[in-house]
């Protein structure tokens, strides 16, 4: 169904019977002053894009993504689009991250550990003082996680999150455990 082959005052008529709705009730249901709702039906205005939307979805039409892109530009559909592709790259960086912080890291020899550290003393630009700082962990505590004598505390791990982005951490976490892509 494309917006182009819709009769729109029919839906509009649909929505109005099935709702016992005036005009009135059913321009403020689709977010429209009761003058645009009359010039819609007098021809004189297109139905707004959200409007449109609000009345498929107050039919029950399952709006897909595709149906809501193809009523935009072709410019705007390509900027949703690599925006929407960032966010999945982030949010799979950030799940991998999470996963390592909670599954693999405790299990790290100290040496990994070590290396791990280093890694992320050189993306903050700081030296092993500076880091603990950052982790919320006195040296003698990031010490002891480095030898394994601790487990990095959850609030160290949320420290990790708030000061380094998570594409900082993959990079860190592909140079201590290379992926099988890497």
């Amino acid at each position: 169904m494309l917006f182009l082959d819709i009769d729109w005052i029919a839906k509009l008529d649909t929505l109005r019977d099935r709702m016992s709705l005036n005009d009135s009730q059913l321009a403020a249901e689709l977010g429209l002053s009761r003058s645009m709702l009359a010039q819609v039906r007098s021809g004189h205005r297109q139905l707004p894009t959200k409007a449109k939307l609000r009345l498929l979805d107050k039919l029950g039409y399952a709006l897909t993504r595709g149906l809501a892109l193809a009523a935009l530009s072709n410019e705007v559909t390509d900027t949703i689009t690599e925006a929407d592709n960032q966010r999945a790259q982030d949010r799979a960086s950030l799940r991998a991250c999470f996963n390592f912080l909670e599954d693999e890291f405790d299990s790290l020899e100290p040496a990994m550990k070590k290396k791990f550290f280093d890694l992320l003393c050189d993306v903050a630009a700081c030296d092993r003082g500076g880091l603990a700082a950052l982790l919320n962990l006195r040296p003698a505590e990031l010490r002891d996680v480095q030898g394994g004598d601790k487990r990095l505390h959850f609030l160290a791990k949320a420290a990790v999150y708030e000061n380094f982005d998570s594409v900082e951490l993959a990079n860190v976490i592909d140079r201590i455990i290379p992926t099988s892509a890497g």
